[in-house]
């Protein structure tokens, strides 16, 4: 049998970019160099294994000669990429579930959060904090909290606060910030109907 030439992510026709869960980090990745009918040995079986050809997934690799499903062979580069990248970037890249990525990184003793990992779930909670300051995220929010009662120790602590002194100052704030929901229809009016909310730069009149 002829050697097979490995396929990398950069042949062939360009594809557009990768979303951050499945961009690999620490590449570039090749697949050794391998023929199909020879043994090739895999890190994951401890043992040598028959090639049985190479996969069609964006990073070709070789994969054993068994019955039934395909099985990629754990070795070279692959072996470096389950070490330090996340889990979903070697599922995609590799064509494999992440059941099997897990499999993987047992047989290596890689921890469940590698460099990778944590790499993606900072990149998640960033962006899950800029899309919760949206004006639209704030709005769901404050309907949300609009809807739900308040629970015993919030009243508790509220009827204590309502009966504390307040200064002129905070009667002030107050009643603009009323008077500001009354005219943006936040708050209903006592009278029922919308009020302007006046200019914070106003100024008297002599």
């Amino acid at each position: 049998m002829g050697r097979v030439a490995p396929r990398t992510p950069g042949d062939g026709p360009m594809r557009p970019p990768l979303p951050e869960s499945t961009r690999l980090l620490y590449g570039p990745y090749r697949a050794p160099r391998c023929r199909v009918g020879r043994p090739l040995d895999c890190e994951a079986r401890g043992r040598a294994v028959i090639v049985g050809g190479l996969s069609d997934a964006p990073i070709s690799w070789p994969y054993a000669k068994k019955k039934g499903k395909r099985s990629l062979i754990l070795c070279g580069d692959l072996v470096k990429a389950v070490a330090v990248e996340s889990a979903a970037a070697v599922a995609r890249h590799w064509g494999v579930s992440g059941s099997t990525v897990s499999t993987w990184r047992r047989a290596l003793g890689v921890p469940r959060e590698n460099a990778g990992s944590r790499r993606l779930n900072r990149h998640y909670l960033t962006f899950s904090r800029e899309r919760s300051r949206t004006p639209e995220a704030r709005a769901k929010m404050s309907a949300a909290h609009a809807r739900r009662p308040p629970s015993p120790q919030f009243r508790a602590a509220a009827r204590a606060a309502a009966s504390c002194p307040k200064s002129e100052a905070w009667k002030r704030a107050m009643s603009q910030r009323l008077k500001e929901q009354w005219a943006n229809g936040v708050r209903k009016a006592p009278s029922g109907r919308a009020r302007r909310a006046p200019a914070r730069d106003a100024r008297p009149n002599h």
